[in-house]
């Protein structure tokens, strides 16, 4: 390794899973400010620690961007015997990770059990070759058998067949949106993972290395939409809950987008939208008068291409 490599510890605080927002606090630390420099990256995973599933894609999206940047990446595990890098391989992250990016131990020498779980969709690539349909229906029977095997949830085979349907076409919409805002010839992924515990929820997570949602709406050329331009992302979300927002001419993509937005409200969702330097967190989004005011926003994240949507389905709400 490079005596120059910058070592990225990537150690939770406190206890042992390491969030989405606290990997983006770990990468602010690093000060990746200078395009120009080229420095060696090893990211460092010690024994014990836990990521969940959004996490992890965002840790891919990083090294595979930091690869296509022209730096030298590495991932260094505490063993090939430690549960994270068993749940990665299971979880297809080395075989989408770039291959110029070296890992340790090899991923080879690492066993895992590679048998489909009903609570589990294992990352897939987001392509113009991807099957949307296929896949919105495989991640809507995933958040059903997770509703099934929760006894703390007793809804009737007909709200659970309506809801089936109703995340299907959420799921199905959130793709579309982040396909068609991406225009790059990276990959981009979508996995997602059923909780259980205090609080049992559906993660589904979808990203691309592209140019973003809000930045293809500030740059399209219709007249009509001069207006994004100079609008806050906001403002935009804003947009998107009361009016739709698209960046073609007749399209009705915008419309949907409000429609799955506005189920989500109320279902109580958690929605992440992260692109660029920016994370927008719709947080609890039923508990408040108006979308807007369950907005969080982080604006001084490191400079990550494309969109990343993180949407958490809580399981026992069956308001439809």
């Amino acid at each position: 390794m490079n005596l120059m490599t910058k070592r990225i510890d990537l150690i939770p605080s406190p206890g042992k899973w390491l969030s989405a927002y606290c990997f983006e606090q770990i990468l602010l630390e690093q000060d990746f400010s200078n395009g120009k420099s080229k420095v060696d990256i090893c990211f460092v995973i010690p024994e014990g620690v836990n990521f969940p599933i959004e996490t992890i894609i965002r840790l891919l999206n990083v090294c595979n961007q930091f690869a296509d940047k022209g730096h030298k990446v590495q991932l260094e595990f505490a063993n090939s015997g430690c549960g994270l890098m068993e749940y990665c391989k299971y979880m297809r992250f080395f075989d989408n990770l770039d291959n110029r990016i070296s890992v340790t131990p090899c991923p080879t020498t690492v066993e895992c059990d590679n048998a489909d779980h009903p609570i589990v969709v294992k990352m897939e690539v987001l392509n113009c070759k991807c099957d949307v349909r296929g896949l919105a229906e495989r991640l809507a029977k995933s958040i059903r058998y997770g509703i099934e095997q929760d006894l703390g949830i007793g809804f009737s085979d007909k709200e659970k067949t309506t809801l089936e349907s109703l995340h299907r076409t959420i799921i199905t919409e959130l793709i579309n949106n982040v396909q068609e805002h991406s225009e790059t010839k990276l990959n981009g992924f979508v996995a997602m993972q059923v909780y259980g515990g205090q609080r049992p929820r559906a993660s589904l997570v979808i990203c691309d290395s592209g140019l973003g949602l809000f930045n293809t709406l500030k740059s399209s050329q219709e007249v009509e939409n001069a207006h994004y331009k100079n609008e806050s992302c906001e403002s935009i979300i804003k947009r998107i809950f009361d009016e739709g927002v698209t960046r073609k001419k007749h399209d009705d993509g915008g419309s949907g987008l409000q429609t799955c937005f506005k189920k989500a409200l109320k279902m109580n969702s958690d929605i992440t939208i992260r692109t660029d330097c920016n994370q927008f967190r719709l947080f609890k989004l039923a508990e408040h008068n108006h979308p807007i005011e369950a907005l969080r926003i982080n604006d001084n994240f490191m400079d990550i291409k494309g969109t990343f949507l993180c949407f958490e389905v809580p399981l026992r709400n069956k308001v439809c």
